[in-house]
């Protein structure tokens, strides 16, 4: 057996940008291809068909970009900001790994999320995982109140409403709609505003 020759992470990266950039459906086996130059055999030994290729993908952004974000948050202590601040991690182009605004998981849920359950369960997690992190912000921030589920869901409304948002909104716009938004929720849950 000849040893792999080329980096599974890396081509995940590429078919991220190729896929959040392009649309995986308008992504063919032969453009990802072209894009990661690794052959057609060796990418149907390593994750079996293009479907592979997306949910390995999926995984790869989540631990690599979703989850620190979500160790930051959970490390954190002045709830109002870092929930303005992870929110706001989504809508700045970051300059290392040249992603788009917004979120990739939603943006392949959008355009796949009915067709393949796998996708559907990914951003199931992938809120969930949000959720658990509000809470445990909160907590950290006031250890004598209690978050309830309608602002959590709320707070998760907002999120999923933004990442549109900011592909439309310019930089100002997006922090106005997402802070007046945010000091609606939290006034409702009687916490300070940001």
């Amino acid at each position: 057996m000849r040893p792999k020759e080329f980096s599974r992470n890396r081509v995940l990266e590429k078919c991220i940008l190729l896929f959040w950039n392009n649309g995986f459906k308008s992504s063919s086996f032969g453009t990802i291809y072209n894009r990661t130059g690794v052959n057609r055999a060796s990418l149907f030994n390593e994750f079996e068909n293009k479907n592979g290729i997306l949910l390995a993908s999926l995984d790869l952004y989540f631990e690599r970009y979703i989850r620190p974000k979500l160790k930051v948050l959970e490390e954190s202590k002045t709830f109002e900001y870092d929930i303005f601040i992870f929110f706001k991690s989504f809508f700045i182009g970051t300059i290392n790994d040249g992603f788009p605004l917004g979120c990739y998981t939603i943006a392949i849920s959008t355009e796949v999320g009915k067709a393949m359950n796998e996708v559907n369960e990914k951003l199931m997690f992938l809120l969930d995982e949000i959720k658990k992190s509000i809470h445990v912000n909160f907590k950290n921030t006031y250890p004598e109140k209690h978050i309830s589920a309608l602002t959590l869901n709320q707070l998760l409304g907002l999120f999923c409403s933004s990442i549109g948002i900011c592909l439309v909104l310019s930089k100002a716009e997006t922090n106005y709609y997402l802070k007046s938004n945010l000091n609606l929720i939290f006034h409702a849950e009687a916490i300070k505003n940001i």
